[in-house]
């Protein structure tokens, strides 16, 4: 068992980001509500979404934003027409395909989740929940 386990590490230290990443990146404007927000990310069952602004990565919406807005607000009826610029968080870090996996781990105990990005277009999007199904892969 130990052995499969130290297999399993130094096949996930070949994998690059491009390996395991979503492609399908679901993300919302800054104009957008936290209401239009929060839709999306129930709809398809995220709980954070980039910001993107005319193809730029701006900031990051999560669940917990949307509800410390509502919970902050004296009546969560207003926060839900709160535009998302006005809440977001930081962007996410923007990484190439080839980016390694230990790289990619490191980067998100800072952050939620990372953009792929090649020449300038966003291509996919890794979370916590992508690393560790990337395990999980590997020692099958």
């Amino acid at each position: 068992k130990i052995f499969d386990f130290f297999e399993s590490l130094s096949q996930q230290s070949q994998l690059k980001a491009g390996d395991f990443m979503a492609e399908k990146v679901i993300s919302t404007r800054p104009d957008a509500t936290l209401k239009e927000a929060a839709r999306l990310m129930k709809r398809a069952s995220v709980s954070q979404l980039p910001v993107i602004d005319e193809g730029k990565n701006v900031g990051v919406i999560s669940e917990k934003i949307v509800l410390d807005a509502m919970n902050s607000a004296k009546d969560p009826k207003d926060a839900s027409a709160v535009p998302v610029k006005e809440v977001m968080a930081e962007a996410m870090p923007v990484i190439k395909e080839d980016t390694p996996f230990r790289v990619v781990s490191s980067l998100l105990d800072l952050n939620s989740g990372a953009l792929v990005g090649r020449r300038g277009k966003i291509i996919g999007i890794i979370t916590k929940a992508d690393l560790l199904n990337a395990v999980l892969e590997k020692q099958k």
